[in-house]
Parts: C-alpha cells; structure tokens; sequence
C-alpha cells in the first residue's frame, strides 16, 4: 500500500465483505435472546450485546411489571430486535460497517498491542478499537475492561467476543427469572 488513502480504501474494501457476517451475528444473537424469552419479557427496541444485571420494575398507567437491566462494564455493541449491530455511539443512519471503519485499522497480530485507532476525538477512553490482519481479514476488537486485571486490554476476533458477551446477557436474565 502507497499511503494512508490507500490503506483507508483498502481496509473499507474489506470491511465491505464482512456486511454478511454481521447480518449473520447480529441474527444469531438476537435469535438467542428470543429463545431465552429476551424479546417477550422487555418492550425495548435495542437490547445491549453485554453482561449485565436485570431487575423487575412496574411501568405506565397500566403498573404492567417488565424486566429492566443495567450493563456491567462497557457496552460496545448493541442489537436491535430485527437483529441489526449497533455500535456505541454509531449514527443510526449509517452501517455497523461504516461505524467499525471509523473505528478500524490494518494490523497484523504481532503488532496488535501496539496498533493504535485513528487519530480522531474519543468519547470515552474505554472506545474500542478493530485491527483487521491484512493477510486474513479476520477482524478483532481490542477492549479496555478495567474489571479484567491483570490484563485489562484484551485482544479478541470480534465474532467470538459479541458470542461471549451475547451469552453472559442471557445467563444474568436466566438467574434473575
């Protein structure tokens, strides 16, 4: 690659193919929830790709009792409940695509540690960042999770992370049932 233009074009191009993997994720996931009784039991239009800690709450002139949570830890993804990815502070009108280039950059493995994300104004210090290998465009997201010493930045392909995070949504909603 020549220069920054070329890597930005290159690493769009490439995030392009991914568009099915995240239709596939963000089906999966919420498939998952709607068979764990997510979607039945929350009126939400977006549910967060998180753990977090659930709680009854009596809502609306009716007192109907609905389950409400809280996140534990930083939420990176959320999926809507027609299964489309969402990341923090992603505009809505744009693509789960769109939002992880903004957020993206080609490295390989070894330089992972190391690999910083755009040089642009962050909301939040715990922002995530994507590194996609160059050689196998397999995409990663780099999370900081204070929570996780000794090793609070972790490295993680971002399939296997939305799965994880997926699950220990489900599992806090299954005990607090």
């Amino acid at each position: 690659m020549n220069g920054p233009a070329d890597e930005c074009q290159e690493l769009r191009r490439r995030l392009a193919l991914l568009d099915p993997l995240f239709r596939d994720l963000g089906a999966w996931i919420i498939a998952a929830y709607a068979k764990a009784g997510i979607l039945d039991a929350m009126p939400n239009e977006s549910f967060p790709v998180a753990d977090a800690v659930f709680s009854r709450k009596t809502r609306g002139i009716l007192r109907r009792r609905t389950w409400t949570y809280s996140p534990r830890g930083p939420v990176y993804v959320s999926t809507t409940r027609t299964g489309r990815l969402i990341l923090y502070g992603q505009n809505p009108a744009s693509s789960i695509t769109e939002a992880v280039h903004e957020q993206a950059v080609l490295a390989r493995p070894g330089e992972f540690p190391r690999a910083q994300g755009r040089q642009r104004p962050r909301d939040r210090p715990d922002e995530p960042v994507f590194l996609m290998d160059p050689a196998t465009s397999d995409l990663y997201i780099r999370v900081t999770d204070p929570a996780a010493h000794p090793f609070p930045q972790q490295v993680r392909p971002f399939g296997s992370y939305a799965r994880e995070r997926a699950g220990l949504f489900i599992k806090a909603f299954n005990e607090a049932r």
